[in-house]
């Protein structure tokens, strides 16, 4: 049962409603199966185990939010879930329905646009690369490009957008081919905080109105527990599963949970997990 729980956080009050929202996964089908997971690059004394082993479960319209310490392997596990890496040992099993023009899609950090294209033609080119031509082609970007705040800029050049328009214009290519699987590696680290959290409210929004299943890389721990239901926790290399912690607020999410007790709270105990993983990480030093 869901319920509602007043706070005061620096002498204002807030309604957040603490309902566990992440209490349904466990009656969703899995979509994503990792077993036994780990990745080695190079032989011998050259070798770096990077990742692993690791197990986890992500369940269909599940936001999973991935954190560690950098060099951790957290983008590192996002290319084998795509299939851009194979691993070293174990399996990824992906459950797809078979109804989407890619099942798959993925948004980087530094946006990965060509700066030869349009705005429509960029949005376009991932529909084109998969058979879609023409005015479908044409008509589905044009969509997306409405539904990304791109209204007006169709014909514009990326070296004249800012750089939080540069991202809408990734996210809307990878969105229009309307994957089952939506991979995202740091896709709001280079942007200014404002703009960040204007995209992570965006990005809320699409999730609430299409359900799909994605995979967000980030170093905020408060980005993080904003967008996820969970929150998977890695340690230093080789990365692992230190934690994975339900985030229990309710969709849609509102300033009001940033600023509750609970929220920060939840940062804290996240950071409290996660601190010695980065002294590892930069120090080598697990003592």
């Amino acid at each position: 049962m869901n319920s509602t729980t007043t706070v005061f956080d620096q002498g204002r009050e807030a309604t957040v409603n603490t309902a566990n929202h992440s209490a349904g996964l466990a009656d969703r089908p899995a979509k994503i199966e990792v077993r036994d997971l780990s990745l080695v690059f190079g032989v011998g004394d050259k070798a770096v185990h990077a990742l692993g082993p690791i197990n986890l479960s992500v369940g269909d319209g599940e936001f999973l939010s991935i954190v560690g310490p950098s060099g951790c392997g957290k983008s590192t596990l996002t290319k084998v879930v795509a299939g851009l890496l194979p691993p070293t040992k174990g399996e990824v099993d992906i459950r797809l329905a078979g109804t989407s023009i890619a099942p798959i899609a993925t948004v980087f950090q530094d946006y990965g646009i060509f700066p030869w294209k349009t705005v429509l033609e960029n949005v376009k080119f991932g529909l084109t690369v998969n058979g879609v031509t023409g005015s479908e082609a044409t008509d589905r970007a044009a969509m997306w490009v409405q539904k990304l705040g791109l209204a007006g800029f169709e014909n514009r050049y990326p070296s004249s957008l800012s750089g939080g328009m540069q991202q809408r214009v990734s996210i809307a290519r990878a969105l229009a081919v309307e994957p089952e699987i939506l991979l995202m590696d740091e896709p709001f680290a280079s942007l200014d905080a404002q703009l960040r959290e204007l995209l992570q409210e965006e990005l809320l929004r699409l999730h609430e109105s299409d359900g799909r299943t994605v995979l967000f890389v980030t170093h905020s721990l408060e980005e993080a527990l904003v967008l996820g239901d969970r929150v998977l926790v890695l340690t230093a290399r080789p990365g692992t599963l230190l934690d994975l912690k339900d985030v229990p607020f309710a969709r849609p999410r509102t300033s009001e949970v940033r600023e509750s007790r609970e929220f920060n709270e939840m940062r804290y105990e996240l950071w409290s997990h996660l601190k010695d993983q980065v002294h590892i990480g930069v120090t080598g030093d697990a003592s």
